[in-house]
């Protein structure tokens, strides 16, 4: 009879060493669950310290057009790529000694030709980058021909923004938006590069055309 109350009295005591354990076992894993909660807040650091992507450059579009300006759906009629260039058709000019044309530059010359108009705000962040261009690489084998909608602009709006601006690089404005509506134009501002063979071997957003690659299109066609 004592010896069964001795080993309950045992097994009493070992169960409560047990418990208690149990316990502090549970209160040493406790900090442990927190800071695997932390780690979340880590990684949203880590998302908010990521670098800033800056936005393409944006064009004034037409209702409908594709692209902004920028890419150009395959197929469009203003995607000339590969194709000859219309020839443009002017009703006035400034920064040239004479009207100029697509033809008298064939066999001779490069031409940048660029839509745009005075009042469109993205045409205006390119300005310094045309007045770039033209200022580089102007020459024998290449030339810079600018075209203003004469819907948008008239000669009073282009030769005070020529003035504000310092632009010295060719302006024409359009004649009755033929020339326009010859490059289905849709999106302001646009370039096309024209070889001398009156092809289209570039096309795009302003902010796209390096002047690397004009610099090195030149000095390939200097060594033939």
């Amino acid at each position: 009879m004592k010896a069964r109350t001795l080993f309950a009295g045992v097994t009493a005591v070992a169960l409560m060493v047990l418990l208690c354990a149990c316990e502090e076992t549970e209160k040493k894993a406790a900090p442990a669950e927190k800071k695997a909660e932390a780690k979340p807040e880590c990684k949203a650091r880590t998302a908010q310290s990521a670098p800033e992507v800056k936005p393409a450059p944006k064009a004034s579009c037409k209702a409908g057009a594709k692209g902004g300006g920028i890419t150009l759906k395959s197929g469009a009629t203003w995607d000339l790529e590969g194709k000859i260039a219309p020839e443009i058709e002017t009703a006035q000019w400034f920064n040239a000694e004479k009207p100029m044309t697509l033809q008298e530059f064939r066999k001779k010359k490069f031409v940048l030709l660029e839509f745009w108009f005075t009042k469109c705000p993205h045409c205006q962040e390119q300005v310094e980058h045309m007045q770039d261009i033209y200022n580089r690489f102007t020459g024998p084998l290449f030339q810079v021909i600018t075209v203003v909608s004469d819907l948008k602009d008239n000669k009073e709006t282009v030769e005070k923004f020529i003035k504000e601006r310092n632009i010295t690089f060719p302006v024409a404005i359009d004649k009755d938006a033929k020339t326009f509506s010859k490059y289905a134009m849709r999106c302001v501002p646009f370039c096309y590069i024209v070889n001398r063979y009156g092809y289209v071997i570039w096309q795009g957003h302003p902010h796209y055309l390096k002047t690397k690659r004009i610099s090195d299109m030149l000095k390939e066609a200097a060594a033939k």
